[in-house]
C-alpha cells in the first residue's frame, strides 16, 4: 500500500509476516461490535467501497511502472528526456527545475505531441494564440514549447507582482 503513494520506498524485502488489519473493540462491547460489523457489511455492498479498495489494493501496477521507469529517481537519474532543456529554462524564470518538470509532467506527461480537448498542445500545453504571442510556431517542438511556456510564466510573474507581492505565493497562484 505504501508503495502506491511513496514510489521511492523499496518494499521488496518483507520486514514481518503478512498481517490482517482489525479494529480493537472492548470484549464486553457487544453492541459496538454488532454496529461496526453491520456498518462494514453495508459499506461492502456499496460502489464506494470497491472504488476505494481498487484504488489502494488493485491498482498497484500503475505505481510500480512509474517507479521503475527509466525516468524514476529509483531506477534512473533523469526525470524526463528534456531535463537539460528544462534546467536551462527554469533558470531563466527563476524556478527550481524540478518544479517546472513537474508542471510539464502534469500538463503533458513529457509528450511533445500531447494535445488537449481545449486545443492546448505540446509539452507546456499552450494554445496557439498564447504560443504565437510568446514566439512559438511549432508547439510539438519541445524547445519552442519550453521557450514559449517559460516566457508565458515570466509574463504571469511580472503581471501578478503588483497583486501578489510574495514571490512564493505568486508562484503558487501561477501553478
Amino acid at each position: 500500500l505504501s508503495a502506491t503513494f511513496y514510489p521511492i520506498i523499496d518494499v521488496k524485502t518483507p520486514i514481518s509476516f503478512s498481517q490482517r488489519i482489525a479494529w480493537a473493540i472492548r470484549s464486553n462491547a457487544d453492541s459496538l461490535e454488532t454496529t461496526v460489523n453491520q456498518w462494514l457489511e453495508n459499506k461492502q455492498k456499496k460502489t464506494d467501497y470497491y472504488v476505494i479498495y481498487n484504488k489502494y489494493f488493485k491498482n498497484l501496477k500503475r505505481s510500480a511502472s512509474r517507479s521503475y521507469s527509466e525516468f524514476s529517481s529509483v531506477s534512473g537519474d533523469k526525470l524526463s528526456p528534456y531535463d537539460e532543456q528544462i534546467k536551462e529554462t527554469a533558470e531563466k524564470i527563476g524556478w527550481d527545475w524540478r518544479l517546472l518538470a513537474s508542471l510539464i509532467y502534469q500538463e503533458s506527461r513529457f509528450d511533445p505531441n500531447a494535445s488537449s480537448w481545449a486545443g492546448a498542445q505540446g509539452l507546456m500545453q499552450l494554445v496557439e494564440n498564447t504560443a504565437a504571442e510568446f514566439g512559438a510556431e511549432n508547439l510539438n517542438d519541445p524547445r519552442q514549447s519550453l521557450t514559449a511556456g517559460a516566457a508565458y510564466i515570466n509574463w504571469l510573474q511580472n503581471t501578478m507582482k503588483e497583486y501578489i507581492e510574495d514571490s512564493v505565493e505568486r508562484q503558487k497562484f501561477i501553478l
